[in-house]
């Protein structure tokens, strides 16, 4: 099992909750880099968390964190969930290993009801469930195995995306040396932080071209770039489309009857 890092010591300021199911076969989307995401599955299906794949049952729990990619697939008729969408204000003090999936958490089912339902006149038990089952499921920081530095580097990627990020600095802000950081992103992923900073920008641009209204310039600007062909450039490479035709067929495919599927 994966985790990722979170800081606790603060509970969500505000919160969404809702429930849906999934009419098509399989949905992608990508986490905004200030939000969590957390789904109670009613039906067994396939989800993602990054390039992680785990089969999921009734009950089971997936938390994804700010800035990750994920998705969920249907098997058979239907695949109804509930969630909750929310940021962790904190960015230092108590910490904690969020796990990418919580098994068995169906008795928590009347619960996820009861703040559903309670949210249509205040958010406060909804907040109150979601920060208890965030700690309650929380692992300490021991099971990273000595890579707990990656989970904050990513975090001060996320929180750093429409800044040049220069590794020293970024090795310095978090207390560790440039060869230990360069080598955990090599052992956890493969690739180069630097590979894995441009990742994390054309990942947050897909997310904005297809969720939000922003202009192709203003989308650029967010993820740090301040040359607008330079940007061009880089989406063209990451999803084979300029921005404007990548917004455009991104917006069909998710919408080809003229309404929005879940």
């Amino acid at each position: 099992m994966r985790y990722k890092l979170a800081y606790l010591s603060l509970p969500p300021p505000q919160i969404f909750v809702g429930d849906s199911h999934l009419t098509i076969h399989n949905k992608e989307w990508v986490q905004s880099t200030d939000q969590w995401m957390v789904i109670y599955y009613h039906h067994a299906n396939v989800i993602t968390n990054n390039t992680h794949v785990y089969a999921v049952e009734p009950g089971d729990i997936a938390f994804f964190s700010p800035g990750t990619k994920g998705s969920h697939s249907r098997i058979g008729a239907d695949l109804a969930f509930d969630f909750f969408r929310f940021s962790l204000p904190a960015d230092s003090g108590p910490k904690g290993a969020i796990p990418h999936v919580a098994r068995g958490m169906g008795h928590l089912e009347p619960d996820i009801r009861r703040a559903a339902v309670r949210v249509i006149d205040t958010s406060v038990y909804a907040m109150a469930f979601v920060w208890n089952l965030m700690c309650v499921v929380s692992q300490t920081t021991a099971v990273f195995r000595g890579f707990e530095i990656l989970h904050e580097a990513e975090d001060y990627i996320r929180r750093n995306l429409s800044q040049r990020i220069a590794i020293p600095k970024m090795a310095e802000d978090l207390n560790t040396s440039t060869r230990h950081l360069l080598r955990a992103f090599r052992a956890e992923y493969g690739i180069t932080i630097q590979e894995f900073i441009l990742r994390q920008r054309m990942q947050e641009a897909a997310r904005m071209l297809l969720t939000t209204e922003y202009s192709v310039k203003e989308v650029a600007a967010r993820i740090g770039y301040s040359d607008l062909h330079h940007f061009n450039k880089a989406v063209r490479q990451s999803t084979g489309l300029p921005p404007r035709e990548y917004r455009r067929l991104g917006r069909l495919r998710q919408n080809p009857n003229g309404a929005t599927e879940d």
